[in-house]
């Protein structure tokens, strides 16, 4: 091996070094507060531990994160991020219609002819409000919610940035609850 060579991996050794000592550093001296900061949004002491160190490895995996000129600041974007992205997710549980029928079934023996037919009302608005959407806010709606993709695998079956999935969703979600809503205002 030569000079050059070993400069080289000597260099690259220091900085790693360099880098697992910053790590560990803001680490030992953020985690707590990091972890509260979580808290406060999701609610959640395990989801917060879990998110306190994924915002530590998201932080690690950079090149050069010891560069960084407000390290604590940007650890704590990336922990904001995360648990919005977790809140997001959560709220957007898709809802599987034969295990709500299943609990109805141990409630009740057999829908009333009254009920039946509110439902079929209620599914006829919801299907006229659903085929009124715009086809990419349609396909959008249709894969969170039936299909149970994540935002970004959407984004990337249908070319489209995640923003552009967020407000499709948005869109979606507004539509349908104010033409579902709208019989019940009556």
């Amino acid at each position: 091996m030569g000079k050059s060579a070993t400069n080289e991996m000597t260099l690259v050794w220091d900085r790693e070094q360099a880098k697992a000592l910053f790590m560990s550093r803001l680490a030992q001296t953020h985690q707590a507060s990091l972890q509260r900061f979580i808290f406060t949004k999701v609610r959640c002491e395990e989801t917060a531990s879990d998110l306190a160190q994924e915002a530590l490895l998201k932080l690690l995996a950079m090149p050069a994160p010891q560069t960084l000129e407000h390290p604590r600041a940007y650890l704590f974007q990336i922990a904001n991020n995360l648990a919005l992205d977790r809140l997001r997710r959560d709220r957007l549980k898709v809802i599987d219609p034969t295990a709500v029928i299943r609990e109805q079934d141990h409630e009740s023996p057999a829908p009333t002819q009254e009920e039946e037919l509110n439902y079929r009302q209620l599914y006829g608005v919801f299907m006229e409000a659903y085929d009124a959407l715009p086809v990419k806010c349609r396909e959008v709606f249709y894969l969170r919610r039936y299909e149970n993709l994540a935002v970004s695998q959407i984004a990337g079956r249908l070319n489209i940035s995640t923003r552009m999935v967020h407000k499709h969703l948005a869109h979606a979600m507004a539509c349908l609850k104010s033409k579902l809503l709208a019989p019940l205002e009556d």
